[in-house]
């Protein structure tokens, strides 16, 4: 009796030291509104992409097979800063194998990921295609995504360059072989309407 009564007596002991020497991590809310403050500000990449605003006409050239002469298409693009100039939403509408083509993207930099990110919808598929990327020195922005091929089932990897021309934009798409070579999906030249 006398030996389970130290026993308790010890271990109580020994849990009001385990208590009372780990005292629980407050955070700093200080600290966490800041971090969030700063996740949340638009900043120089954003005013870069909200530049990209406006009414373009485009000319599309595309191809089914590497060394296949290119369909080429013309159509148009609204692209509008949105939520405090965080994100560029862009309606794109032309034609696509003889049908309607009309799509969607929203483009914008995450500040945490220090990454420029982009979603592509239209109503040639049901998924959301989605892309990482970077800005390099002359301010080409270049993306990376992967999506799954409807016809093979295999994912396939793309790569996007949007460069800056005197009167718009010129947007090309490449699929990425395992080997690193590149094919020439598309390329789209965005002319910018003036007012």
């Amino acid at each position: 009796m006398k030996r389970t009564l130290l026993l308790t007596a010890a271990a109580l002991a020994g849990l009001s030291v385990v208590t009372t020497t780990a005292p629980a991590q407050e955070p700093d809310e200080e600290a966490m509104m800041a971090a969030y403050m700063k996740a949340a500000t638009p900043g120089a990449e954003h005013e870069k992409l909200a530049a990209r605003a406006g009414t373009y006409t485009t000319t599309t050239r595309s191809w089914l097979a590497p060394g296949a002469p290119p369909e080429e298409t013309t159509g148009s693009a609204e692209r509008s800063a949105i939520l405090g100039g965080r994100y560029v939403v862009e309606k794109y509408n032309s034609t696509m194998m003889g049908m309607p083509f009309e799509g969607m993207g929203i483009t914008g930099y995450d500040n945490v990921e220090q990454k420029y990110v982009t979603i592509w919808v239209d109503n040639m598929g049901t998924g959301i295609f989605r892309m990482l990327g970077e800005a390099d020195a002359s301010g080409k922005l270049v993306f990376r995504g992967e999506y799954k091929d409807p016809v093979s089932g295999e994912t396939k990897t793309m790569r996007s360059v949007s460069s800056r021309t005197a009167n718009g934009e010129t947007f090309e798409m490449y699929e990425v072989a395992a080997d690193g070579s590149e094919f020439k999906v598309f390329e789209i030249a965005y002319t910018k309407a003036t007012s």
